[in-house]
């Protein structure tokens, strides 16, 4: 009993170590497993970069052909590893088939102690456990066979790739020996080519520099076209501001004309009334002295010819006045906000102070100082003219009158300041026909200037409207050359990156 407790606890421990045996053998197939497939990914990597980057095996046109270097090449180094992996792998068959000679031993002596206790005494052993011994050992000669079979598939694949690289490297030695032969005759011919290649660059790189050089010097003179635009627009501008103060300057003075026009038209039809009034009194009172006197008649039949004529003219050149202006100038007709009154309401005292001759001088002088600077002097002509006219009847009448009733004296007196007065009359009439005729010259040059005004204004107008036309065509230019340079310079990046 006690031999058998040892047998079988040596068929344990054998047990045992084919367990150990067998994880061994899986950890060897797994192995063998993992070295196929990295062989295999090192066929696909190896043919992936001969179909990607065929360029690397072959020689450019300008590239010159490198010389030989000492050293192991690529393919070596691959065939050095292969037989590394080989040499392992036999080591590993070697340890397998001598695994396998141990366990058919082992095997052996199971079987002759399985048949020694079927011969003996096999009472603590069973068939059931006999049969587990034989199919544990049937799955472990058939897990042998696989191994066996894997094995020979390997080998068979180490052929392939020696075939595959002897292959290689017989392409690689005619690649190179064409390579050479390229080469040699690169080199005779590679000279020629390159200085054409050269000529042809240059002369294309000389006319895109012309080009732009031109497109450049457009470009510049339209940029100086563009500022001498804008110091014009400038100064028109300028212009037009100045141009537009002036004609505000004008418009006021055509509207303070039209209130003077109007205060004029005021001034002529209470002068009208005046004078109406005058020679109505002189000739109801002093009808008597007056056809005594023929040369005052005379005067008098003058200064109310002269007074009619200068009504009609003034009346004629008013009326105008009136229907040219707001045609001529084309400003909305102003109203006069301010009448001149003085003549009329110095009427009352003029009136009340012809009996004195005093009062008389008094309101002359009054009247010849509100009188402007430009009129003082036609003023001192035209009294200075009716006092030689009148020269001859003055000294007529200051004869000697001692002898003569006092009431003679006062109707003659009477009669010379009725005179004087229609005189003084006479001389404003005349200064109201000067300034009529002034003011109508005024007016007509205004007219003409506010029509040369508007065609100037019209003519900037065109010139501002054709500076901007020029201006944006300008930029549509500086843009469209912009465009091109960027173009040209893109293409030329991309040359040089190729």
């Amino acid at each position: 009993m006690g031999k058998r407790q040892e047998q079988l606890s040596t068929a344990q421990t054998q047990v045992s170590e084919l367990k150990q045996l067998l994880t061994e053998r899986e950890q060897v197939i797994k192995g063998l497993k993992q070295l196929a497939v990295q062989r295999e990914r090192g066929r696909s990597n190896l043919w992936q970069r001969e179909t990607l980057y065929p360029d690397k095996h072959t020689i450019r046109e300008n590239s010159e052909v490198p010389p030989a270097k000492a050293g192991p090449t690529r393919c070596e180094r691959c065939l050095q590893l292969l037989q590394q992996e080989n040499g392992s792998l036999l080591d590993r068959l070697r340890a397998s088939e001598r695994l396998n000679k141990t366990l058919h031993s082992q095997l052996d002596l199971c079987r002759a102690i399985m048949a020694q206790r079927e011969g003996g005494d096999g009472c603590s052993f069973t068939p059931s456990t006999s049969l587990t011994m034989e199919e544990g050992m049937e799955e472990q000669q058939q897990e042998i066979l696989r191994l066996r079979q894997r094995l020979e598939e390997i080998t068979q694949a180490n052929g392939r790739l020696h075939e595959q690289l002897e292959n290689h490297r017989a392409q690689q030695a005619a690649a190179q020996t064409g390579a050479q032969e390229a080469g040699t005759e690169m080199r005779q011919n590679h000279p020629e080519r390159l200085n054409e290649a050269v000529v042809e660059s240059g002369a294309r790189e000389s006319g895109a520099l012309r080009e732009e050089r031109e497109r450049l010097t457009e470009g510049l003179a339209r940029s100086e076209d563009n500022r001498s635009l804008e110091g014009s627009l400038s100064s028109t501008r300028k212009e037009i501001d100045r141009l537009k103060g002036e004609i505000d300057a004008y418009q006021k003075q055509l509207t303070n004309c039209h209130e003077l026009l109007k205060s004029l038209c005021v001034e002529m039809q209470g002068s009208k009334q005046m004078r109406t009034a005058a020679v109505n009194a002189t000739a109801t009172e002093f009808g008597g002295v007056l056809q005594d006197n023929p040369k005052l008649n005379q005067l008098l039949s003058e200064i109310q010819q002269i007074r009619g004529q200068l009504a009609d003219k003034y009346m004629t050149q008013t009326k105008a006045t009136e229907e040219k202006l707001p045609e001529h100038s084309g400003w909305p007709e102003c109203r006069p906000k301010i009448i001149n009154i003085n003549y009329v309401a110095c009427g009352a005292s003029r009136h009340s102070n012809r009996s004195s001759p005093s009062g008389r001088r008094d309101h002359a002088k009054k009247d010849n100082l509100s009188q402007s600077s430009h009129y003082s002097s036609m003023d001192d002509s035209a009294t200075s003219l009716l006092n030689s006219s009148l020269s001859q009847l003055w000294v007529y009448d200051k004869s000697p009158h001692s002898a003569v009733d006092l009431k003679f004296i006062k109707h003659f007196s009477s009669t010379i300041s009725a005179t004087q007065h229609a005189l003084e009359e006479a001389c404003h009439l005349l200064i109201l026909q000067e300034r009529c005729f002034h003011l109508q010259s005024d007016s007509v040059n205004n007219n003409q200037s506010q029509e040369d005004l508007y065609w100037e204004n019209l003519k900037l107008k065109n010139k501002i409207e054709r500076m901007r036309r020029e201006q944006s065509q300008n930029k549509k230019m500086l843009s469209e050359a912009v465009k091109r340079l960027r173009r040209v310079n893109r293409r030329k990046v991309e040359r040089l990156g190729e």
